[in-house]
């Protein structure tokens, strides 16, 4: 039987998962617990699934139901789906929608939600026409002493939609091998001791880095788990921590806004009593990791013992299944700064200084500085390509090509439309970067960056600098870019209710773009921002709102390239 469901034969119950709830406290289930409810999912799965062989699209949260319907989807034959559920802030008729074309692209043979959420699935399902073909349930979950006799395997384990950062969600086909083998690589990457490690997370389990990493790699070897939902994670950052510094957490993993969130909402008196000397594995990863968040977030705890070398950024896509490179934890980090004027797809990158992580007064406030990613491991091919799909020597920017068993077998239905792309075994990844003195560094997506007088200039770094403005900060302003009926632009929104950011943010602006494209700086409410169910800004469906029908913002700052006829405010915002 496969790894992935070879722990339901002989379950650790000397270990298990503690749910976060909502009074603070903590919900345990040991492995053995954990198994008996798979096995009630998988009778319950099995008994209203239209066929075997087909995806079972779980809508979720973090949660023994989530876990248990999972794993009880694989064990029926089926495949597992995972698709977000909706939050307290979304438009419904707009998540009904979001579903609706998720479905038509999977074709579920039954979706499983919890029942607060069912009428909106069933609203979705209506809108997609598949009434008849996708029964939805809500299924009252019991441990049982029966066990299910585990049927013959899908031909795929997963279908993981991509986040849709870089245009419409996708669903990535990942067979047994493919997470078998990523499972592998993220054990011998960080280890994996039931009897010495614990997992803390708060990363979504619709999302490749927080099943993956978080919730499948632990199943694997039975140790402890500690799992919040997202939005607990938001309204009490330290209650992560204190997994770590209070009940012995070793590994966990954060995007950099997740780490920026603990730097906003705790202070270091908060930390007394904590220690984490035991953390030996901060994990970043997700979106391009910032420096100085990262070296801040280790100064933090530095005096309640925990180790700058603990600070880990890795790479990865769901394309590649989930890891493609991660630094060793066995060395404290590097960050690099660049000569961002001489950045230029085939060309040699100029390093002009070099730093460790967790030093933040080499760092700075980040401004032109990238972390290292580590190298591949064992079974995973990383090479830099130019324009013409040719191999690039070190120290040269080009498009990022993984080979290896992780690759996944291509996207359900084929479409690979401005996207990442299945070629020769392998996938061109879409994400710009180099490899120096042996390690990544991920300079951002090609497709949202901008030629100006010969060299690119990618949204993620304008990102970055603009968060630095006071008044901005990191994860409040959106950065695209494309070419209109005036020429290329650049188009930068924040979302806060004044904008005595905007005179700074359009000088920095000015400077990256030196007066040779249109620029034009907005202010929006909170949810201007188009995001993917991970956080992640949607570039190109912004682009297109803006381009197409205007954006619900107002326009606080300009830059008309010489010669170029001035744009209406109609023609730029609402």
């Amino acid at each position: 039987m496969s790894r992935l469901l070879g722990w339901l034969e002989s379950p650790e119950t000397a270990f298990g998962m503690h749910f976060a709830t909502d009074d603070g406290g903590w919900e345990y289930y040991d492995w053995g617990e954990m198994a008996a409810r798979v096995h009630d999912a998988a009778a319950k799965i099995a008994a209203d699934r239209r066929e075997r062989d087909a995806p079972i699209a779980i809508i979720l949260p973090n949660g023994p139901d989530f876990e248990a319907c999972f794993f009880g989807a694989l064990a029926t034959g089926n495949f597992a789906c995972p698709l977000a559920p909706p939050n307290l802030l979304q438009d419904p008729d707009g998540y009904a929608n979001h579903i609706a074309a998720l479905v038509k692209a999977a074709d579920p043979a039954l979706i499983v939600t919890a029942p607060r959420y069912l009428e909106l699935i069933e609203r979705a399902v209506q809108i997609a026409d598949r009434v008849d073909r996708c029964p939805v349930r809500a299924f009252d979950l019991e441990p049982t002493s029966s066990e299910f006799a585990v049927e013959k395997p899908a031909e795929l384990a997963l279908l993981q939609f991509t986040s849709g950062s870089s245009g419409r969600p996708r669903g990535t086909r990942i067979s047994w091998s493919n997470l078998e083998a990523n499972i592998g690589i993220m054990e011998e990457w960080l280890g994996g001791d039931r009897y010495s490690d614990q997992i803390a997370t708060w990363l979504p389990h619709y999302h490749d880095m927080g099943l993956i990493g978080a919730m499948l790699t632990p199943a694997v070897y039975q140790g402890h788990v500690w799992v919040m939902r997202p939005e607990q994670f938001v309204r009490r950052p330290i209650r992560w921590l204190e997994c770590f510094g209070k009940r012995g957490a070793t590994m966990g993993a954060s995007p950099t806004f997740g780490y920026a969130h603990i730097l906003r909402r705790v202070k270091p008196h908060q930390l007394d009593g904590m220690n984490f000397s035991g953390w030996r594995a901060a994990v970043s990863g997700a979106e391009r990791v910032d420096a100085a968040v990262f070296s801040q977030f280790g100064e933090l705890l530095e005096p309640f013992g925990f180790r700058a070398s603990s600070l880990i950024a890795g790479y990865g896509l769901a394309e590649a299944t989930l890891l493609v490179c991660g630094r060793s934890h066995q060395k404290t980090g590097t960050a690099v700064k660049l000569d961002w004027s001489q950045l230029e797809l085939g060309k040699p990158v100029v390093v002009t200084d070099r730093a460790m992580l967790g030093d933040s007064a080499s760092v700075g406030d980040g401004s032109g500085w990238l972390v290292g990613c580590g190298s591949t491991h064992r079974g995973v091919s990383l090479t830099v390509l130019d324009e013409d799909g040719t191999d690039l020597p070190p120290g040269h920017l080009g498009e990022l090509f993984v080979t290896g068993r992780c690759v996944a077998g291509g996207y359900e239905g084929g479409d690979e439309v401005n996207t990442a792309k299945f070629v020769n075994g392998g996938v061109r990844t879409g994400d710009a970067g180099f490899v120096y003195d042996g390690e990544l560094y991920v300079v951002g997506r090609i497709g949202d960056s901008i030629k100006i007088r010969g060299r690119a200039l990618y949204a993620e770094d304008l990102e970055a600098r603009l968060a630095l403005v006071e008044g901005i900060g990191i994860g409040r302003c959106a950065v695209f870019t494309g070419s209109g009926h005036h020429g290329d632009t650049v188009v930068a929104v924040v979302e806060g209710p004044t904008a005595e950011w905007a005179d700074t943010a359009l000088q920095i602006l000015a400077d990256e773009t030196g007066g040779a494209v249109r620029v034009e700086l907005l202010r929006g409410r909170a949810g201007t921002i188009a995001r993917t169910s991970s956080g992640k800004v949607r570039r190109r469906v912004m682009w297109r709102i803006y381009a197409e029908e205007g954006i619900d913002a107002e326009v606080v700052g300009s830059i008309t390239p010489e010669g170029a006829p001035a744009a209406r405010p109609s023609e730029v915002g609402a």
